[in-house]
């Protein structure tokens, strides 16, 4: 998961979480972190090959949509699918127009 929540301006970098999606109110263990994410419009894709501009052709295919735009900085999501079939699934934050 992408996030500008956790930009560091020092170094530049995107915060980058690796964890799973939970139910509302799930209790967190100490010395771990979380994101609530809003209640919202999310774009999903899939990709059965790793291309290297996932986020790109998303967000792309959002606004050729034309009723959502992307809101890719509240977040991205990367999730990679390997015990079905080899590919990954995007999840992208959208606000409709």
């Amino acid at each position: 998961m992408l996030t500008w929540e956790k930009y560091d301006d020092k170094t530049k970098l995107l915060g980058y979480t690796v964890g799973r999606f939970m139910k509302a109110d799930t209790p967190v263990p100490d010395g771990m972190d979380y994101f609530d994410i809003a209640d919202g419009h999310v774009a999903k894709g899939y990709f059965d090959s790793y291309v290297g501009n996932e986020e790109g052709l998303m967000r792309e295919a959002i606004e050729k949509h034309g009723e959502y735009s992307s809101a890719h900085w509240r977040f991205m999501v990367e999730i990679g699918e390997f015990e079905k079939e080899p590919g990954f699934v995007y999840y992208i934050s959208c606000d409709k127009k």
